[in-house]
């Protein structure tokens, strides 16, 4: 007697082919995501930074920078060293500018420039712009690498 032929000869090895496929794309999916992700949160904290070096900038420019006169006194903000430039005069406007760089947790600096002029009702108006960098290296703000961070805050009174 015969024995009846069964032609479902090799499924299984196709049906485990086909799951070992489909976990190892969801796999890849779930690593891509966790990468970007950890990318994402990266980038946000190091723009934190710069950002909080941004503000600071502002604050220590505005608490040294009296609104009533056009010079500026010594600079010292907190754990920061300042690098001060003199007063010029260009255009009417003097303006100043002062590299900050703070240590601590992360070592992230700010170029700050300071600007006074008079308006067309004769007040005195101070413009404080400044750029905060979440890396410097050594004297230089910002550090010469890939992943400086640079945000800038203006604060005009």
């Amino acid at each position: 007697m015969n024995q009846p032929q069964h032609h479902s000869r090799g499924y299984t090895l196709l049906f485990a082919v086909l799951v070992s496929a489909f976990v190892l794309g969801l796999a890849t999916s779930i690593l891509y995501t966790s990468r970007r992700q950890v990318a994402l949160s990266s980038s946000s904290h190091d723009s934190m930074y710069a950002v909080y070096a941004a503000d600071t900038g502002v604050e220590c420019a505005r608490f040294f920078n009296p609104a009533t006169t056009t010079s500026i006194s010594a600079i010292s903000c907190g754990n920061s060293r300042t690098v001060t430039s003199d007063w010029t005069l260009s255009g009417g406007a003097y303006s100043a500018s002062f590299d900050a760089f703070f240590t601590g947790s992360t070592e992230s600096c700010a170029k700050v420039t300071v600007q006074k002029f008079y308006d067309p009702l004769g007040n005195l108006v101070s413009r404080i712009e400044s750029r905060g960098y979440n890396l410097y290296q050594g004297a230089n703000c910002p550090a010469n690498h890939p992943q400086v961070v640079e945000r800038a805050l203006r604060l005009t009174y």
